[in-house]
């Protein structure tokens, strides 16, 4: 209908989902909203109740890949709350706000982190991450973007791996 969030999109992810494990005998565990994009209440909701008409049940709604805004919606939509077992957020600085912290049941995530070269530096770099992910930002995931670089010389992001093909 010409709109992302919209009972089209939920169908297009739930079709796609089952595919998977149809055709290629992967399952899904988890799945996002739209990469670095505002999310809506209503879609991610829409999303949770697809998921479950279709007996995807095991599948987890990470919201919403940006930033921790998606938490002061949880707090004031305890059935938004309900339906999003992570909080995963871009560069969150290795800290996390003390209302994420507090969410009961919600697994905070770095769903995206790491910006530094294919180097020792980049390795220690990325431990740091790790470590001060988990001890100050109390998340128990910090996803790799992105793990193997393969860009031409001479783009702003030459080398920005952990290792470079």
């Amino acid at each position: 209908n010409g709109n992302f969030f919209s009972q089209d999109n939920v169908d297009y992810h739930v079709n796609w989902i089952k595919a998977a494990k149809s055709v290629y005998n992967v399952t899904v565990d988890f799945v996002g909203i739209w990469n670095e994009r505002a999310c809506t209440s209503a879609y991610i909701k829409l999303l949770r109740t697809g998921l479950d008409k279709a007996s995807l049940q095991h599948t987890k709604i990470v919201a919403c890949d940006g930033n921790f805004g998606i938490v002061s919606m949880m707090d004031g939509d305890r059935q938004l709350a309900e339906v999003i077992p992570i909080v995963g957020v871009h560069y969150p600085g290795t800290v996390s706000p003390t209302n994420a912290i507090s969410l009961n049941n919600t697994a905070l995530w770095a769903s995206e982190d790491f910006s530094t070269y294919a180097d020792s530096s980049g390795g220690g770099c990325w431990a740091r991450i790790l470590n001060q992910n988990y001890v100050n930002g109390y998340m128990t995931a910090t996803k790799r973007w992105n793990p193997l670089a393969a860009y031409y010389p001479g783009l702003p992001i030459y080398g920005d791996g952990l290792m470079c093909a």
